[in-house]
């Protein structure tokens, strides 16, 4: 509940001793300020009651003008409230100032605050990062300035930046996101992506062959001269990854109580999916380690962490946390498990996006037949 009330700020006074009165909204503890434009002599304004007092010039239609504002911005609540949109300070703000459209940079940073608790931190994060952005690209954006050459100038723009297909693709899709859930609210209307094509490059990071993991699963165990406790730590929980297929965001939560009848069951943080993997060997055996030993690293830490593990066996590859997925999914293609089932797996929403690894786990096996290449005319 918002509650609206005037407010005149005594501490600005100016030379000629009128001070600004304000309209105020406030929320629980917090409050939001909007200027009346107007000014009066302190004795003049009563702030208990909020009325012009006689011996103002004026008194009568300053009063019946607040009252006016007052019901204006009350109307504007009840307005968002009835377009199924939680009335935020911001949101108010920019319908009383009567804007030719409301802002869609306003509308997107207001329902981002609102999902905040209901989503990822990561998401949370990465949303905000592109919306802001968008904003250095424009401060104010109305939803009817969003339309096929706004996404086609914004999209030179990021280019002209040097980010790449991937990159603008998922800056358009938080773009498209919002603009969605403006028109599911009657906030704008139409679909300004229907003939604007976002391009999307089919890349799949590095990931490890056998040979690789299990070089890196010879030292997570062993004293080594090059690793510290923490980096063997980082490298167990790696591995795990590697064998399961979970994300380092599930890795962080996963405990005994996402263990049911021999399998990991949990409720990824990504896409909201329950998955429940089988335990392999190798993931049976790092088990005990991972539950005892928990892994408080960022993930920017523990990539470093990573790139330190791999260089001391002599693997030169970017491998990130997130290539333990890539590894577990071609490696379960290259054995001959399903796609669906890959899919189930890791959690994916669609198969779509599970096919890119078997590209890669193809293009592995071509590879290796190559290396039978004149191997029966040898001398």
């Amino acid at each position: 509940m918002i509650a609206i009330r005037l407010w005149q700020n005594r501490s600005k006074k100016r030379k000629d001793g009128l001070c600004p009165v304000y309209f105020v909204l406030a929320k629980g503890s917090e409050r939001k300020f909007i200027a009346t434009k107007k000014y009066l002599k302190p004795e003049h304004f009563d702030n208990a009651t909020g009325n012009v007092l006689r011996g103002a010039d004026n008194a009568i239609k300053l009063n019946a003008f607040f009252k006016r504002q007052m019901t204006l911005l009350d109307d504007i609540i009840i307005d968002i409230k009835n377009s199924g949109v939680e009335p935020t300070f911001e949101l108010i703000d920019a319908k009383f100032r009567n804007k030719s459209d409301l802002d869609f940079l306003t509308f997107a940073f207001a329902e981002l605050k609102a999902q905040k608790s209901l989503i990822s931190y990561k998401t949370y994060f990465d949303y905000k990062l592109r919306l802001e952005a968008l904003q250095k690209y424009r401060q104010s954006i109305p939803f009817h300035s969003i339309n096929f050459d706004f996404l086609t100038a914004y999209k030179f723009h990021l280019v002209s930046k040097g980010r790449k297909p991937n990159g603008y693709y998922q800056d358009f899709a938080c773009i498209k996101k919002f603009y969605r859930l403006d028109v599911m609210k009657n906030l704008a209307k139409g679909n300004p992506f229907e003939n604007f094509k976002m391009e999307r490059e089919s890349v799949v990071k590095d990931w490890l062959t056998k040979e690789e993991l299990q070089k890196l699963y010879n030292i997570a165990f062993s004293p080594h001269d090059k690793l510290t406790a923490v980096q063997q730590n980082t490298l167990r929980h790696f591995l795990f990854c590697c064998f399961t297929g979970i994300r380092f965001g599930d890795k962080l939560k996963f405990s005994t109580d996402h263990i049911v009848d021999g399998r990991i069951q949990l409720k990824t943080n990504k896409t909201g999916k329950t998955v429940l993997i089988p335990f392999n060997t190798q993931a049976q055996e790092l088990l005990p380690y991972v539950l005892k030993h928990k892994l408080k690293l960022s993930n920017t830490r523990v990539n470093n962490e990573l790139k330190i593990c791999c260089e001391a066996v002599g693997i030169y590859k970017h491998i990130t946390w997130h290539c333990s997925r890539h590894t577990f999914a071609i490696h379960c293609l290259l054995v001959g498990v399903d796609l669906i089932t890959v899919r189930d797996w890791l959690g994916h929403t669609s198969v779509t996006t599970t096919e890119i690894y078997a590209k890669i786990a193809a293009q592995y096996k071509d590879e290796s037949m190559k290396k039978l290449d004149g191997f029966l005319l040898a001398s």
